[in-house]
């Protein structure tokens, strides 16, 4: 969640609790008091998914650059020296066996990875003659599914990510013209109580930075700083 979504959110949450402590008989302050509180637990919840998207995409980049390091160091450099050693007798063989480089993208890497493993299958007698153990290609074929599945899980996580916060941003655009509505409301409401009226202008209040600050800055027809 960005700094700017964050903080819209926060001060629609103090609004949310404002109107619950100042409640109104108007059916229209009721009925946006009902949205928005609909709406701020809709954005707690995408605000989650986007998290949990991102965290998904960490942690796959990590067991990803694990698993291709094992692929690399444990079964391709093995396979490769195995090849070189039976060139004499299979030339052909040892052609068929370039690693691909440590900073290839992820299918291009899988692709030739897979195309080694099934080359090594198809002359597994040879390889088994020049050293490759038992069950080495079905370690491999299987760290390889392993890799794809990180893969997929990527493009999950990011998706859920992408997906998330754009439904957020929208709704935090809806949850802001609530606020405007309040704002309209309570202002007139509280005209002739200065204690609530300036309760209310802090509540309603975003804490936007100025333009010599670090922090966001309001977007246009933003609900400004209360003066």
């Amino acid at each position: 969640m960005n700094a700017d979504i964050r903080i819209k959110l926060e001060t629609a949450a103090r609004v949310r609790d404002f109107c619950r402590a100042h409640p109104s008989d108007s059916p229209r302050h009721s009925a946006a008091l009902a949205r928005l509180e609909d709406r701020l637990a809709r954005a707690e919840t995408l605000a989650a998914q986007q998290r949990a998207g991102h965290l998904t995409v960490r942690a796959s980049v990590v067991r990803r650059a694990e698993l291709r390091k094992q692929i690399r160091d444990r079964h391709l450099r093995h396979l490769a020296r195995i090849a070189v050693a039976a060139a004499p007798d299979q030339p052909v063989v040892a052609e068929r066996f370039r690693i691909p480089a440590s900073n290839a993208n992820h299918k291009t890497f899988l692709t030739a990875a897979r195309g080694i493993a099934a080359e090594a299958a198809q002359h597994r007698d040879v390889f088994v003659a020049y050293g490759m153990p038992e069950g080495f290609l079905e370690d491999l074929n299987t760290t390889l599914n392993q890799y794809e599945q990180g893969m997929s899980e990527a493009h999950s996580g990011l998706g859920a990510h992408v997906g998330a916060r754009a439904d957020l941003e929208s709704v935090t655009a809806e949850i802001m013209e609530l606020v405007q509505q309040f704002d309209a409301m309570n202002r007139y409401r509280f005209l002739d109580d200065p204690e609530l009226h300036a309760a209310w202008e802090s509540a309603r209040n975003i804490p936007w930075h100025t333009s010599g600050g670090t922090g966001p800055t309001p977007p246009q027809g933003g609900v400004a700083p209360a003066a």
